[in-house]
């Protein structure tokens, strides 16, 4: 399915705690499931956070956005 992806990368600024917030708020994800995302961040570096389908290029570049307000490095990928 061809469309866009949002990864998000660690860095050494954002704690974990605020990381997950974020991600909670702008995907819509419950605590426990935004948490478990901001751990693969943190362990692996970066996480591929959501899929949008091509239909939905405004909302993904909406939601990248959002991260980079907020200071959480993250890029909008063509799949």
């Amino acid at each position: 399915m061809a469309g866009y992806a949002i990864v998000v990368y660690h860095d050494d600024l954002n704690q974990l705690e605020f990381l997950a917030e974020v991600i909670g708020t702008i995907f819509g994800y419950e605590k426990s499931q935004a948490l478990n995302c901001a751990h693969i961040v943190h362990n692996r570096g970066e996480y591929l956070i959501r899929r949008f389908p091509a239909s939905q290029k405004i909302k993904a570049e909406t939601c990248l956005n959002a991260l980079s307000v907020n200071g959480i490095p993250a890029e909008l990928l063509r799949t």
